[in-house]
């Protein structure tokens, strides 16, 4: 189950922050290609680890979507427009 707290809801939702919906990142999570890269930098390290991947939404909108998983969740840290950096990165990182 997809679980995003009101606090990510209204963070991904701002207008500077992308104007990210629930309905887009979980259309990013169905369009996957199951490659992910881990976010293995000190200051974001979590228990279990932070995971991200760059997907589409139905109408072709690129983002970057960054969660933890445990066995029964997903919890959204994040969601924002991917940028050709990110997009390039993704690439380098998830082959």
């Amino acid at each position: 189950m997809l679980i995003i707290s009101p606090t990510i809801r209204a963070k991904i939702g701002d207008p500077s922050h992308g104007s990210v919906t629930e309905r887009e990142v979980q259309e990013c999570f169905l369009n996957r290609c199951g490659r992910v890269a881990e976010d293995d930098r000190e200051e974001h390290k979590t228990d279990p680890a932070t995971q991200w991947f760059v997907s589409e939404t139905h109408l072709g909108k690129l983002l970057k979507i960054v969660y933890v998983e445990d066995d029964e969740n997903v919890y959204l840290k994040s969601a924002y427009p991917a940028t050709k950096t990110i997009q390039d990165l993704f690439e380098f990182l998830a082959h």
